[in-house]
């Protein structure tokens, strides 16, 4: 289930409530390079990608912890 669309085939996928977000991407190169910007903006996330999951199946792992604050969240989806 697609929950939020931020273009060019990235997309939020899964339970939004839950903790463990996946911000799926179109190819493992973007995930890399996706995944690094978004940490050289101060923030914890992982690529994913083949073999860890199938080719097509990319994507950036977000862990939201209780501690995060609502500006934090916010500037995350922002960077995106």
């Amino acid at each position: 289930m697609e929950v939020a669309n931020f273009g060019d085939g990235v997309h939020l996928k899964g339970n939004a409530d839950g903790p463990i977000q996946a911000i799926m991407t179109p190819g493992a190169r973007l995930s890399v390079r996706l995944a690094k910007w978004v940490r050289e903006g101060g923030f914890e996330v992982m690529a994913i990608r083949a073999p860890t999951v199938k080719e097509g199946g990319e994507r950036i792992r977000v862990v939201i912890h209780e501690f995060n604050s609502s500006e934090e969240i916010v500037g995350l989806k922002d960077r995106l």
